[in-house]
């Protein structure tokens, strides 16, 4: 029961972490068809235009069973085995064969290739697969092959026809065709290059197979195996581009127009067999072998039978359930519309049922509502308007147009406005009265319907796929203006949106041009800003919008950009498989539609439709005056908490918070960042109701302090000997006062060799980085790498250290501007833990009161494919004050919040983390957060910690329990004292002079050189404290080792000359 309860718990707290439920809506009763045949014994087969995975059978027409396919396939040609078993045979890839119920894929020597083509003589079935063609006596389960060819014969589709003494063999390479006759024996005596478009393949019992294009016939005959070639119209005089042509029985058949032919044999002679209206209607037309003729639309739930011998039309329904569904919607008052194939259907959202109210279905369609719940249909060019739920419609004229007038695209603004485009989405039209009057606007040329938004009074019109532009039009002056997006080439747009402000975002893959890859917001009169590259985004199926959310719809999340970072959410309810479209309905429930068959809504609204937010404003010392000229201030956590609600968040790039709220009453609050900070208001009572939906509540903070409050952390998720290593530094300044000229100074262990960094560096001797960071404004951060190898002289499980030390003239005095962590290297471990650090950055189980935790959490991807998404669950213990929360640095970028609970919720969104077989290196990742434990716990108190790390969809790894004592210092470890000490002449040919502190000299018990290869050299105690005689070495590149009592305390390369 544990892993049950474990997953009831995690599924409660996915609730309050914003988790986006679905529940299916039962789907109206109907069907789609996308072929239809009769075997000779009298069994149907059909198959749905949206599912090549499945089809179904019936002896009677009546009772229908579903069976499932092994691959998806399109039914194109079914042949029989006399006792009616069927052999399924698509227009390319491999073949199946139904035995007991079950349908099979062949194969010739029992291996993963398949049969290409097949065909039935006599009841044997001769195949064809990777050069070699046979025969199976026992449909399919065994073969004998009858020869393999030596040349390559490339079969990207295949047809297989077999003569007495012959094989005929149709196969295309690409766009070429290619006839191949081969004799029994494995001899091919005819290879031919075919012309061919749209062509048919048939054989006739009579011994023949013709190959018939449009204009061309190729026919082969049994007695002569030779090919013969001509005009299809001297043989079939009615032939068009259109026709089908198809053998059933003893005849050949076609379509022409609203006639359909039937051969009296192999002669090509030809007498009419059906002649009516409906004939020409239908898309497709076959008949059985029974002579009977099938007639059926392209995903209609009905098909239209004349009985042979009868001159009845007969129209049959299927008695199944699989709709094919276009679209849907639902309004504010919870009304209900879904298009399907055949037609449109209504309830509300209450219902159990659909009810069927118009029989007209198709996909050139649209259904809209008004915020009034006006219902409005753009259906094949005319526009229809109810007030009802559909029970009656009235047609709004279009407006006249200097062009061909076709209403390509509606859009509903508001209440009574609507917008169609013109013919050539060079205009469009606005009417203001539900259609008495149209006003046109001229436009540039949109290659496709834009985007639309109505703002204020003015038409927000974005097209991303071609000319990359957006369009503003004042409705009331008819003025226009367009901006271009950017300088954009080849632009490949995964989602673009318009906010209710009018602000676009949208995100773009950019392969030619050299524009930066990413996710964009562009404002009219601001032009496109570049906010940065966010994989989830990348690898979401959808980009929409809801509220004041920008929205990345994924797989099994959801990615909610915040105007600075990406917060991700867990979707549940959904299948894992199946083809997706997304709709965000007029209510803001999303809707999916998986594999056009199936519905699935959302149990709540992407975005309540009430809102908290408000900024964090830098106000006038002691007045609480907000400063305008400053920018809001970021990183500042504030809480919103109502019943049943608690939300955690810190402010965005720009200063701003914004919380989507259910009505109820808060409580909004705020807290200073730290002691060079002060609230004017530390916490606001607000209620959100339909009067007041939306609250602005800003927080005005104080300076208590001119300086600058810097602050400098960095960790790594592993050290190991030998290999490549990494820190990731995370500097900010949060303090009121911009800096003057800030440095970071960055001491290496002596055992790190230093190779590089991601941003500009100075390297003083081989254990100092300096770092010119220049000035840093209130809320600036700095994130960057420094890369190293660990020696392989450093012995195993040694204590490594590095300190970072921040300095700058306009600095704060109590600034976290010096940060030390030491880190044992290691050999084998568990690659998902949790471990905690104490202030002087060294792993410790116990801390002082008052002090910060650091806890670090790493993990490693030890599965055997890429993980897509990480998601760690850290439920906080309630002895830890959530006000001094901190998030510090990190192996990746991550998005954080605090939840109900409570729980910290850190989600790598497309980390895309290779596995530990692939690249194990890079298989690693980490992150650090800080706070501290409530005052009002007592010393010897235990705070335990345990965290579940999600990768992608795998049930979660748990990390070790991490216990942190509260208890008083009875002394402290000092940090590890790696002596700093260099050599000189460096290069050397005799002696080594050493140059330290002198208190250092006296430390040093012994020293060692090593060579290149990690062999000793020499070992012995330092006789002369100052200088080393290295003049019988020979040539090359050492290390020097200093050691105390046995301990290694400090190293330098060196080279012998």
């Amino acid at each position: 029961m544990k892993p049950l309860l474990l997953v009831a718990f995690l599924s409660i707290q996915a609730i309050s972490f914003g988790q986006l439920t679905f529940e299916e809506i039962t789907a109206p009763a109907d069907f789609n068809i996308s072929a239809i045949r009769k075997s000779p014994i009298g069994e149907y087969f059909i198959q749905a235009s949206n599912d090549y995975k499945s089809i179904y059978t019936s002896m009677d027409g009546q009772e229908w069973v579903k069976t499932p396919l092994p691959v998806s396939k399109r039914l194109h040609e079914i042949q029989y085995f006399s006792d009616g078993t069927p052999l399924f045979k698509p227009e390319s890839g491999v073949h199946l064969v139904r035995r007991n119920g079950v349908w099979h894929t062949m194969s010739m020597d029992g291996g993963w290739r398949e049969v290409e083509a097949s065909f039935i003589k006599a009841d044997t079935l001769f195949v064809f697969q990777d050069q070699s063609f046979g025969y199976s006596l026992d449909k399919g389960q065994t073969f004998v092959t009858m020869f393999t060819f030596s040349e390559s014969i490339i079969d990207h589709s295949a047809h297989l026809f077999k003569f007495d003494h012959h094989f005929i063999l149709h196969h295309t390479a690409g766009a070429s065709d290619n006839l191949s006759i081969f004799t029994n024996e494995g001899e091919r005596i005819v290879s031919k290059s075919l012309d061919l478009s749209i062509a048919s393949f048939t054989y006739h019992p009579c011994g023949q197979v013709l190959i018939n294009d449009y204009d061309r016939y190729y026919l082969i005959k049994d007695d002569e195996v030779i090919v013969r070639e001509g005009s299809t119209q001297s043989i079939i005089p009615e032939f068009n581009f259109s026709s089908e042509f198809f053998v059933e029985g003893d005849h050949y058949y076609f379509r022409s127009e609203h006639t359909i032919y039937k051969s009296t044999g192999c002669d090509f002679t030809w007498d009419i067999l059906a002649n009516n209206d409906v004939i020409g209607e239908k898309d497709y037309v076959w008949v059985s072998p029974a002579g009977d003729i099938y007639l059926n639309d392209n995903a209609s739930n009905v098909f239209i039978v004349r009985p042979a011998g009868s001159g009845q039309w007969e129209e049959h329904r299927p008695d199944i359930q699989y709709p094919l569904i276009h679209t849907l919607n639902e309004s504010l008052k919870q009304h209900q519309h879904l298009l399907t194939s055949n037609a449109l259907f209504h309830k509300n959202t209450g219902d159990p049922d659909w009810i069927e109210i118009d029989s007209s279905g198709g996909n050139n369609y649209e259904i809209h509502y008004s915020p009034n719940g006006g219902l409005y249909l753009n259906r094949d060019g005319e526009i229809q308007y109810s007030t009802d739920n559909g029970i009656s419609f009235t047609t709004i004229p279009l407006p006249e147009s200097e062009l061909p007038f076709f209403a390509y695209g509606l859009e509903v603004l508001d209440d009574n406005i609507l917008l169609v485009f013109g013919g050539l989405y060079d205009e469009c039209f606005v009417t203001v009265n539900n259609g008495q009057d149209w006003k046109r606007f001229l436009t540039p040329y949109f290659s496709d319907q834009p985007l639309v938004k109505l703002v204020d009074n003015y038409l927000l019109m974005a097209e991303f796929y071609y000319q990359a532009q957006v369009t503003k039009i004042n409705i009331g002056s008819g003025t226009a203006e367009t901006e271009s997006l950017g300088d954009f080439q080849a632009l490949s747009v995964y989602g673009g949106t318009i906010m209710d402000d009018g602000t676009i975002y949208f995100h773009v893959e950019d392969l030619f041009s050299g524009i930066q890859t990413g996710l964009y917001r562009f404002r009219f009169g601001e032009g496109s800003t570049f906010l940065g590259i966010y994989d989830a985004l990348i690898y979401s199926n959808a980009l929409i919008s809801s509220g004041t959310d920008v929205i990345g719809i994924g797989t099994g999340q959801y990615h909610v950009f915040n105007g600075e970072e990406i917060e991700t959410y867990p979707i549940t309810g959904l299948p894992q498989d199946g083809r997706r479209k997304y709709i965000v309905a007029s209510n803001e429930h999303l809707y999916v539609i998986v594999d056009q068959t199936k519905v699935f809504r959302s149990t709540k609204p992407l975005s309540y439709p009430q809102f908290i937010s408000g900024s964090v404003y830098h106000a006038s010392n002691q007045v609480c005056v907000i400063d305008t000229l400053d920018p809001a201030l970021k990183y500042w956590q504030v809480k919103v908490e109502g019943e049943d609600f608690m939300r955690i968040n810190t402010t965005n790039s720009e200063g701003h918070f914004t919380f989507s709220v259910p009505e109820g009453n808060y409580t909004i609050s705020s807290q200073p960042l730290n002691t060079h900070w002060d609230l004017c208001d530390a916490a606001y009572q607000v209620a959100v109701n339909e009067s007041s939906p939306n609250i602005l509540q800003d927080f005005q903070a104080m300076a208590l302090s001119s300086c600058a409050d810097l602050d400098v952390d960095f960790s790594t998720p592993l050290l190991r000997r030998c290999f490549d290593n990494y820190y990731s530094f995370r500097v900010r300044n949060t303090g009121p006062q911009s800096t003057l000229g800030t440095t970071l100074t960055v001491k290496l262990d002596p055992f790190f060799e230093f190779t590089s960094a991601t941003i500009p560096y100075t390297l003083i001797g081989d254990s100092i980085l300096v770092f010119d960071l220049g000035v840093m404004a209130v809320n600036d951060e700095i994130n960057f790498y420094i890369f190293f190898k660990l020696s392989c002289d450093a012995e195993l499980g040694m204590e490594h250290c590095l300190t970072g030390t921040l300095q700058d003239e306009n600095e704060c005095g109590e600034s976290r501007s010096t940060y030390t962590e030491c880190q044992e290297n290691i050999g084998s471990y568990d690659p998902n833990d949790k471990r905690t650090f104490n202030e002087h950055g060294e792993e410790a189980e116990t801390v002082d009161k008052g002090e910060y935790i650091y806890y670090h959490i790493r993990f490693q991807n030890t599965g055997t494919d890429t993980a897509f998404n990480i998601r760690v669950i850290d439920p906080l213990s309630p002895k830890l004050d959530l006000s001094t929360l901190e998030m510090l640095s990190a192996s990746q970028t991550y998005t954080h919040f605090i939840s109900d609970g409570p729980a910290l919720v850190v989600l790598f969104d497309d980390i895309l983390l290779p596995d530990s077989s692939t690249n194990e290196p890079a298989s690693h990742g980490f992150f650090k957060f800080r706070v501290k434990p409530l005052p009002e716990y007592d010393y010897e108190t235990n705070i335990p910690n345990q965290a579940r790390i999600y990768f992608d969809f795998n049930d979660p790894i748990l990390t070790n329990e991490a216990n942190m004592i509260i208890r008083q210092p009875v002394g402290t470890k000092d940090v590890k004292d790696l002596m700093a000490f260099d050599v000189y002449p460096n290069p050397t040919n005799s002696f080594l002079t050493l140059t330290m502190a002198e208190g250092d000299f006296n430390r040093i018990s012994s020293y060692e050189i090593i060579d290149h290869l990690g062999r000793t050299i020499t070992q012995t105690s330092l006789l002369n404290r100052r200088a080393i005689d290295v003049s019988h070495l020979a040539q090359g590149v050492y290390n020097l080792l200093l050691r105390e009592n046995q301990i290694i305390v400090g190293m330098r390369k060196f080279v012998r000359l």
